[in-house]
């Protein structure tokens, strides 16, 4: 039985876009985990939405519009800038293309040339990879204001390549 003075847990609305997703949980949770990398730290929500549009702000200074893909080539142990960068990506309008950075030199440069990124968001020890890409921290401006371009729920939100086991990878 509960009492009177107990606040029900706040219930997600339905959310076509990831920055809705993000938004509300930073509102709702701002202080509890929002994405946790064993061995390489958390952040919280409220971090993630900030430091998102952050960065979101950064990619439309540094060009980017609604529809433009933006590439991004970072190592595995980079989870928490890919996950901030993924919402950043979305909230400035753009198309995520995430590189697998695994695959030979050759093919992750043929990834970034069919995708024709406006930018390609780069780990500092990858940049040999993506020349003329901008590290994650270079894009962090210091307006964290809330941010999200006007973009339709079946607008084209990511691009995925296959690995290019059998042949050259190919956007999906």
């Amino acid at each position: 039985r509960s009492s009177c003075s107990e606040q029900p847990e706040p219930r997600r609305p339905p959310m076509a876009q990831i920055p809705d997703q993000l938004r509300w949980a930073a509102e709702h949770l701002p202080d509890e985990p929002g994405f946790v990398v064993n061995g390489a730290g958390s952040v919280t929500y409220g971090e993630w939405h900030a430091t998102s549009s952050r960065l979101a702000h950064g990619l439309i200074e540094a060009g980017v519009t609604a529809g433009d893909r933006v590439a991004m080539v970072l190592r595995p142990e980079d989870g928490l800038a890919f996950v901030q960068t993924y919402a950043a990506i979305h909230k400035a309008g753009g198309v995520a293309v995430p590189v697998n950075v695994r695959m030979a030199a050759n093919l992750v440069e043929g990834v970034l040339k069919h995708c024709e990124p406006a930018v390609t968001v780069v780990a500092p020890e990858l940049a040999h990879l993506a020349p003329g890409g901008v590290g994650w921290e270079s894009l962090l401006t210091d307006d964290a204001a809330d941010i999200q371009v006007d973009r339709d729920s079946d607008d084209l939100a990511e691009i995925l390549y296959t690995s290019g086991t059998t042949s050259a990878p190919k956007g999906v």
